[in-house]
């Protein structure tokens, strides 16, 4: 047999609901007006109103809050123990609804950012300082290699945010144009390779090279150059991981973007650069598709545009800026 459940007492409920945040809110209002008249003033409600639910106040609690006279009202003290009461709970309350708030507004938590190993001094370095510096909340987890690496990891989404080369053709992922700049050959000290000569595909077609092999976007683009050119690179190496090294051991030439002109190598002069005519690379920033941006994520894009910007304008890094111009 089954058992019927309690009703509730509508009585205990509505009683309950006397002291809620409303009430509070107007009981404060009264004891700071100094009477029930300009506190119903003040709140835009008629005087027996207000006098009914305070009355109801004072019902369900038992007390009485107010002293009342002609002059207005005083505050009995269990009305004063009320005031304090209503205060604290009023300000915890605001200070929930600031902490949602500011929740809603400041980038936190951790994000996934791919990056070339060639922007490392130029672009990388100076974005994580300035992340630590005005985003302290976000943890910024970098990864840098190849475009090709990053296109593999964006699409099984283990990054959120990377600057790849162009082109990028995929789906599952959304790009946005971010920047482009020249290529250059470098080469060891003997080359006597210059940064103001630029030198054409011929004079590159002759030297031997140590490329990525396929299909990198790297590999890709400069076989593309040489194709127009009517002439086949010179591939002597291949090699997916950072060159500098072989190149300044003399095993041959290499190409890197201007950005890669910070590089510790570049600026010690253990090797020599020159662009190469009619040789340029166009970066984009990439973000997996169909997947919501976090508001840290988001905040990691808007410093990558600004601080590309910046750099360019400034004349630090020698590229064309292609991204927003609200950034």
């Amino acid at each position: 047999m089954m058992t019927k459940s309690p009703a509730p007492n509508t009585t205990e409920s509505a009683e309950e609901s006397l002291v809620n945040l409303r009430t509070l809110k107007r009981f404060l209002t009264i004891c700071h007006s100094g009477s029930v008249s300009r506190a119903a003033d003040r709140l835009g409600v008629s005087q027996p109103v207000l006098s009914r639910e305070l009355a109801d106040l004072e019902r369900h609690l038992g007390v009485a809050l107010l002293n009342r006279h002609s002059r207005g009202i005083t505050l009995t003290p269990s009305g004063k123990a009320l005031v304090q009461k209503a205060e604290s709970i009023l300000e915890s309350v605001e200070s929930i609804k600031q902490d949602v708030q500011l929740e809603a507004t400041v980038a936190r938590g951790r994000v996934v950012l791919g990056m070339p190993i060639s922007m490392h001094e130029m672009l990388t370095a100076p974005l994580l300082a300035r992340m630590r510096e005005r985003f302290p909340e976000v943890l910024v987890h970098l990864g840098e290699g190849m475009s090709g690496q990053m296109h593999e990891a964006l699409a099984a989404r283990r990054v959120d945010v990377a600057v790849m080369a162009s082109p990028v053709s995929s789906e599952s992922l959304i790009v946005r144009q971010f920047a482009q700049e020249q290529m250059y050959l470098i080469g060891p000290p003997i080359s006597k390779l210059d940064e103001k000569r630029s030198v054409s595909i011929a004079d590159v077609a002759r030297l031997p090279l140590i490329l990525p092999g396929f299909p990198s976007t790297a590999r890709i683009m400069v076989e593309g150059a040489f194709q127009r050119a009517g002439m086949r690179p010179n591939v002597v190496m291949e090699a997916d991981t950072p060159v500098v090294s072989f190149v300044e051991r003399g095993l041959g030439f290499a190409f890197q973007p201007s950005c890669a002109a910070l590089s510790p190598a570049v600026r010690s002069t253990r090797i020599v650069q020159a662009p190469v005519d009619g040789m340029t690379i166009t970066w984009v920033l990439a973000l997996p598709a169909g997947l919501a941006l976090s508001k840290a994520a988001a905040q990691v894009c808007h410093e990558l545009y600004g601080l590309a910007r910046e750099l360019i304008e400034g004349d630090s890094w020698k590229a064309t800026y292609l991204g927003p111009r609200g950034s």
